[in-house]
């Protein structure tokens, strides 16, 4: 089974270490930058698949949160509430592994880890359990603890709807810059400029961002409201006149984590074809905010 394989998608994964309270486990993980993968134990499934700077003060964080009484909140480790419903709904119990990655930038490993998400997505036909905002049916998320908010088990026969199944994954396809890449139907190449963006439909959709001086993607992005979202691109780019849009419109609203799930095929299959993130997908700069 790939994804379980030590040498998975090429890397060199550690042996599994199972989430206990004591520290045993966890003395031999490297505080190295580097990527991770959860499972439940005794489940042939992936939980979550994450990236950090600090693997050993990652993983132990997110194993003494899974660990408390009460549902933890989303900071410091997003994924510790899911972990904990799960936990508190089938007594699942969970075990990491992990790949130190010292010496790739900080964007490109996060670029490998959306690759990651794709290649499982492709292997298993779904999305990890706790990726892409995904979360337990019959369990409501806590926010940040600035909010005070604790999440729960939700009353009655409600569902929370992110737990819905997953898009079906996006197959390789053509080349980023082209109109069919990934099988979908990209709208004709514009200028990124203002008045271009105000013409563009109000709807859900995905968008990327080409420099046309070396054409090549820069950006890849998902909205509800993509036509905002390219306005507010426009607006904030020094200089606009090399840098084109393309999209692809949904005809019908679909859940917010079925657009993640899609827009993260996307940057794992740049990733795939470059061996790096587009240009300006996760640099911390005001344009991309």
């Amino acid at each position: 089974m790939g994804f379980l394989d030590y040498d998975w998608c090429g890397l060199n994964w550690s042996r599994w270490v199972k989430f206990e309270s004591s520290n045993r486990n966890f003395k031999r993980i490297p505080d190295r930058q580097g990527l991770y993968h959860i499972k439940p134990v005794d489940r042939n499934i992936l939980s979550y698949i994450g990236e950090t700077t600090e693997l050993k003060t990652r993983l132990r964080t997110l194993c003494l949160k899974i660990l408390e009484p009460e549902m933890p909140f989303n900071d410091p480790h997003t994924a510790a509430p899911g972990h904990w419903a799960w936990k508190d709904a089938e007594n699942m119990e969970f075990e990491c592994s992990y790949v130190p990655n010292p010496y790739m930038n900080r964007a490109d490993q996060r670029g490998l880890e959306c690759y990651l998400l794709w290649q499982y997505r492709l292997e298993t036909g779904e999305s990890t359990l706790l990726n892409h905002g995904r979360f337990h049916p019959n369990y409501i998320k806590s926010g940040n603890r600035s909010s005070n908010r604790r999440g729960g088990r939700i009353q009655g026969n409600n569902v929370n709807p992110s737990s819905g199944p997953s898009h079906p994954p996006l197959i390789i396809h053509s080349k980023p810059i082209d109109k069919d890449w990934m099988r979908l139907e990209w709208s004709d190449m514009e200028q990124l400029s203002s008045e271009n963006a105000r013409k563009v439909p109000a709807s859900y959709g995905l968008y990327k961002l080409i420099d046309t001086d070396i054409e090549d993607v820069v950006y890849i992005g998902q909205s509800r409201y993509f036509n905002a979202r390219l306005y507010t691109h426009s607006q904030k780019l020094i200089d606009e006149s090399r840098m084109a849009f393309s999209y692809y419109k949904f005809e019908n609203p679909i859940p917010q984590h079925q657009l993640l799930e899609m827009e993260n095929d996307l940057i794992g299959a740049y990733y795939s074809e470059n061996k790096k993130s587009p240009r300006y997908q996760f640099l911390n700069i005001t344009s991309f905010e």
